[in-house]
């Protein structure tokens, strides 16, 4: 797989995406896009990335080219469960409507907890509603787990400055 790193893209340019998927990347079941901060990346097959580079080229995106290596080990390790959930993700991004986000959201996240919610696990982290509040007892832990990794990042950076 190529990454295709879209230079001072940093913001949802949903035509430009919607764009690429529909002139070049419709046959790549694998390709997905990303946000990264100041920039914005698309990963997909070899073939489509040479595509992509020549109609970034006619719309004078700056761009860069390189093989897409996985940084994150949770994801490498089940990376061939991933990339159908990242492309999935990318197009579903492309098309829902701004007023569905949370239901998509809970949706998401409960698509993925119930088939998992096994009573070893529910027990293991010590939630004792067994009626599905549990999938929010884990949210909340994650959502402060988070912000609490996050607040580090930001003070990191903010030492350094």
């Amino acid at each position: 797989m190529k990454e295709v790193k879209l230079l001072k893209v940093s913001t949802y340019d949903r035509e430009l995406f919607k764009t690429l998927y529909e002139k070049i990347l419709y046959k790549d079941n694998t390709w997905h896009f990303f946000y990264e901060g100041v920039f914005s990346v698309i990963r997909c097959k070899r073939k489509y990335a040479k595509q992509i580079a020549k109609f970034l080229k006619k719309t004078k995106i700056e761009y860069e080219i390189s093989d897409y290596e996985e940084d994150q080990e949770i994801t490498k390790k089940y990376l061939s469960c991933f990339l159908p959930i990242f492309h999935s993700y990318s197009v579903l991004a492309m098309i829902y409507e701004d007023d569905e986000i949370l239901t998509l959201l809970h949706r998401i996240v409960h698509c993925f907890l119930n088939p998992i919610g096994s009573i070893e696990l529910i027990k293991k982290y010590n939630y004792t509603n067994l009626a599905g509040a549990w999938e929010s007892h884990l949210l909340s832990d994650l959502a402060i787990s988070h912000a609490h990794s996050r607040g580090r990042i930001v003070e990191r950076s903010s030492q350094k400055q």
